[in-house]
């Protein structure tokens, strides 16, 4: 190390242990410990921590609790170490970080979901880190983070969107091991499990159809050309076209923004209820059943004498008692058994050869928020 560089003393070290992973060591190497390098440079505890965190952020190392740090991949991106045990050190699986990421904890789906992936990965082996993406900007951030992190593998439920980040992509190259919850995303050959949302949206359009109701509005807070949303109103064509009517049927009100006053909403709706005679309401969310609910009430409209309601999942309200609504049942607890099933399997026996596309069927939940047409 150059004791006369004008450098801070933690980049010195950082680019002499650089050198070292360059020229010297190879993959899955260990690096001399903290109390190794401060002693050999004579160095604080946060001068050397603070070099060995740039290393590990920028890739060329990673390090694990108890073991120490080792040498990442030339490439920064190769996460298969052969790191060396030691009978005091705990084993390679055990407790290892897996980050599980949705786009909000705040809804009942979304607890399902998570209950059912802690049921699986054994609580003694797996520590897992429940992070909320919120926007697109910060799920790209934190997949970032995860694969630059020490996480070993990822679920995760991507926040509605038409096109995925290019982060995601750069993980499924690098072979990342992670599953997807709800969805696939369109060129992108990953492990994924979901529902069949073409039926699940027959299943909503056969049960109004049942009822009388031949005009409705299908609403959703994100766009149509969401595949999860764009398969759910394919299912409702389809069904329409087999019974007789025409896809015209089907008012689709997209991009809802459900953070707006209802008196700046309720006119819009009001005017497309009268003009397109609705009968009966479809919602692609949970809360977006919630927000037309109380909307609904604004204007004076009870559900379902008036209007019948119907969700694509069972939303938490304090309106009656949770099995007000008659919803799609998306079996969210089993979506996030099989995903923890999946992303265990791939940590414990390596990647698949082929990925795993697990596909749940739902099912018609009939509540009092449907009705026949009088």
């Amino acid at each position: 190390m150059d004791h006369e560089s004008s450098l801070p003393l933690y980049m010195n070290i950082k680019n002499y242990l650089l050198d070292q992973i360059q020229d010297k060591l190879s993959i899955g190497d260990r690096l001399p410990t903290e109390a190794e390098i401060m002693k050999q440079f004579q160095v604080s505890r946060i001068t050397v921590t603070k070099a060995l965190k740039e290393l590990k952020e920028e890739g060329y190392i990673v390090r694990y609790p108890s073991k120490g740090s080792f040498v990442a991949s030339k490439d920064r991106y190769t996460k298969e170490l052969n790191i060396p045990a030691s009978e005091d050190a705990l084993s390679d699986t055990e407790y290892a970080d897996i980050m599980c990421m949705l786009p909000y904890f705040s809804d009942q789906f979304s607890l399902n979901i998570i209950n059912g992936i802690t049921s699986i990965l054994p609580p003694r082996q797996y520590n897992i880190h429940m992070v909320q993406s919120r926007t697109h900007q910060n799920e790209d951030y934190l997949l970032k983070k995860c694969f630059q992190s020490d996480c070993r593998g990822l679920i995760l439920f991507p926040v509605d969107q038409i096109y995925y980040s290019n982060q995601l992509l750069r993980m499924k190259l690098n072979n990342y091991p992670m599953v997807l919850i709800d969805r696939s995303l369109p060129g992108i050959d990953t492990n994924y499990v979901a529902i069949d949302n073409v039926y699940a949206g027959r299943l909503a359009f056969e049960h109004l159809f049942t009822l009388g109701h031949r005009s409705l509005l299908f609403v959703t807070h994100t766009s149509k050309d969401v595949q999860t949303v764009k398969s759910r109103i394919k299912g409702l064509w389809q069904a329409s076209e087999e019974s007789g009517l025409l896809p015209s049927c089907i008012h689709i009100e997209e991009n809802l923004d459900l953070h707006k006053p209802f008196n700046i909403t309720a006119d819009y709706i009001a005017r497309i209820l009268a003009d397109k005679h609705i009968t009966a309401i479809i919602c692609c969310e949970s809360k977006t059943c919630l927000y037309m609910y109380s909307l609904l009430c604004e204007l004076g409209l009870k559900v379902p004498k008036d209007i019948s309601m119907i969700s694509f999942d069972n939303p938490t309200n304090n309106i009656d008692d949770f099995n007000f609504f008659t919803h799609i049942n998306q079996n969210e607890y089993l979506m996030g058994q099989y995903a923890g099933k999946i992303l265990l399997t791939m940590l414990e026996n390596g990647p698949f050869e082929e990925n795993e596309k697990k596909i749940l069927t739902p099912t018609l939940e009939v509540r009092r928020s449907t009705t026949e047409l009088s």
